[in-house]
């Protein structure tokens, strides 16, 4: 084959690649898993710290689930506790974060100060953020701690 039909063949080649890898329709667009369930962390976190309903409301899966080591508790009661207390948390920035179709989890240390009642308790442990991918979004579908004694 000529050097110069060659180079034509391989630039046609390339041509349609990159054309059919531009229009084909579920090509990943936007942040990845990981840094999408990370930010929704970060909005989790700052929704809590500000007592903030409605991006609870937004963010969390119906199907939430708040599990501390002693009990369960569902969305609405975990927005209502929430929105009820004072809360100060920080979470470390040694995280594991895992993202796999449509789940993902977050593992990281935590320490939190909370308000109930007249009680003030300081509480430090790992926290496991659960998230769950329906119709391209993230959701929180669960968090589970797991406090040191």
């Amino acid at each position: 084959m000529k050097p110069k039909l060659l180079a034509l063949l391989l630039l046609v080649v390339v041509g349609v690649g990159f054309i059919v890898y531009s229009i084909y329709p579920d090509r990943p667009r936007g942040p990845s898993d990981k840094a999408q369930v990370e930010s929704l962390a970060e909005q989790l976190i700052t929704a809590v710290l500000q007592s903030d309903e409605e991006v609870l409301n937004e963010i969390l899966d119906a199907d939430f689930v708040f599990d501390r080591s002693d009990m369960l508790m569902t969305r609405s009661q975990f927005i209502r506790d929430i929105s009820a207390g004072d809360l100060w948390v920080r979470l470390s920035d040694e995280r594991e974060v895992e993202a796999a179709g449509d789940a993902a989890f977050i593992i990281t240390p935590f320490d939190a100060n909370i308000v109930i009642g007249d009680e003030f308790l300081e509480v430090s442990g790992t926290m496991t953020l659960d998230f769950v991918k329906q119709e391209k979004t993230w959701s929180v579908r669960s968090i589970r701690i797991m406090p040191l004694f």
